[in-house]
């Protein structure tokens, strides 16, 4: 089932409706491509299975803007945990470790908004990386992986 927000425009880059892999069980699909905004802000588009969740990260050159569309999530922000249901917002201020579970027992859908843009150019780059390079590539497009995910 596509529950995808909709298709930019002709001239947009980003925004064409494709899918591409994320973490287990995730999808993701970049809906403003910070090609489209001369490098300011990206968004990106979360579909996560019940339980899926993100390793525990931190962004050296971006601040990332949740917006929880639907299920639930669990996010945890530095020391801060959040339980979030739908029409969260949450702030992930630059170089703070952070991480997201579905906790819902449906699917869940959120928007991860970057600024600056530039992040979202990882989504490409992944598929065709092995998983014991994965740290590399993240290190390389600024993003520290920290450990293990937000607990159930």
């Amino acid at each position: 089932m596509d529950r995808s927000l909709g298709v930019d425009g002709p001239n947009s880059v980003g925004g064409d409706n494709v899918w591409f892999k994320g973490a287990d069980g995730e999808r993701q699909a970049i809906r403003v491509d910070s090609r489209d905004t001369h490098g300011a802000y990206a968004v990106i588009e979360s579909v996560a299975e019940p339980d899926c969740a993100v390793p525990t990260h931190r962004h050296r050159n971006e601040e990332e803007h949740l917006l929880v569309i639907s299920g639930r999530y669990r996010i945890a922000i530095g020391d801060q945990i959040l339980e979030a249901p739908p029409g969260t917002r949450a702030t992930v201020p630059r170089n703070t470790p952070h991480s997201w579970r579905n906790i819902a027992a449906e699917d869940g859908q959120l928007l991860a908004i970057l600024t600056p843009g530039g992040f979202e150019q990882i989504i490409y780059a992944v598929k065709d990386t092995p998983p014991e390079k994965i740290r590399d590539l993240a290190d390389r497009f600024g993003c520290d992986i920290l450990g293990p995910p937000v607990a159930e």
